[in-house]
């Protein structure tokens, strides 16, 4: 039907969920190689500015976003770290 399919690959990483103000503000994470990665389904009680956290996680080639930060990502699971 000439629409793109979901990526199927789960990945896992470690990152800081920050806060960006651009297009009237949203959460990324960013991972501890650097990467941005957008979350579509971020819950709310992981949208706090400075979080540590370990996710698993699949790309969204499918999802668009008016905000241009970072590759779009679902959320399959997540962790917050323990702050020591």
């Amino acid at each position: 039907m000439g629409s793109v399919m979901k990526d199927k690959t789960m990945l896992s990483d470690t990152g800081m969920v920050i806060y960006i103000d651009l297009e009237g503000g949203f959460y990324g994470i960013i991972a501890d190689d650097g990467e941005r990665h957008y979350p579509i389904n971020l819950g709310q009680e992981y949208q706090v500015d400075g979080l540590s956290v370990r996710y698993t996680y699949r790309f969204r080639h499918d999802v668009g976003s008016i905000h241009m930060w970072g590759k779009p990502i679902e959320i399959a699971d997540i962790k917050k770290l323990n702050e020591d």
